[in-house]
């Protein structure tokens, strides 16, 4: 096995990260990263105290690499529905190997493991989240007198984020009527 000093949690990530998407996450297994890494089982224990953690990271680094700054940037003169609708099926497109794999095996994951995937993917979903409240902020079309207590942009990119998510883990690109009622509900000037 390989020496303890030419190796780093991003490298214990990155074979991981290989190893799920090669295989799935079912392939996650202390052994097997380690196999990876060609370093003994403890060394990636002394990164990772338990498998959750990993499983986690390595769930992060999907929404990372799927969710990215580029994808993130509206194009020039793209309003915020416009936005969303192209996010929307980008992400259908992107989401359909980890939904055909990832999810049923995350599904089967012990409860640590799973809460932990979960938490750290909710504090990506909120950069998401936060990501659209910009787009929406500079889409000059928008009427501002939409908004008012109850109905915030804040509440209104949750629930688009929200609704997008669900769509991909239902294998569901129909989200027509939800573009629609927002070109409705946005632009009535």
């Amino acid at each position: 096995m390989g020496s303890e000093a030419t190796i780093s949690k991003q490298r214990i990530l990155d074979a991981a990260f290989a190893l799920a998407m090669s295989k799935g996450l079912a392939s996650l297994s202390i052994r097997a990263v380690a196999g990876a890494c060609s370093v003994a089982v403890g060394t990636i224990y002394n990164y990772y105290p338990a498998k959750g953690d990993l499983i986690a990271d390595v769930v992060e680094r999907f929404w990372k690499q799927a969710v990215t700054d580029e994808l993130m940037r509206p194009f020039p003169g793209e309003g915020f529905v416009e936005f969303c609708e192209r996010l929307s099926h980008e992400l259908h497109g992107i989401f359909g190997g980890f939904r055909d794999t990832w999810l049923v095996q995350m599904a089967m994951m012990d409860r640590p493991s799973l809460e932990e995937s979960r938490r750290k993917e909710a504090a990506y979903f909120e950069h998401v989240r936060a990501g659209l409240e910009a787009v929406l902020a500079s889409d000059a079309r928008v009427d501002p007198g939409v908004f008012d207590a109850q109905f915030t942009r804040s509440g209104l990119c949750a629930f688009v984020w929200e609704s997008i998510v669900a769509s991909l883990r239902h294998e569901e690109d129909q989200q027509s009527a939800l573009f629609a009622l927002l070109r409705h509900t946005l632009y009535r000037a």
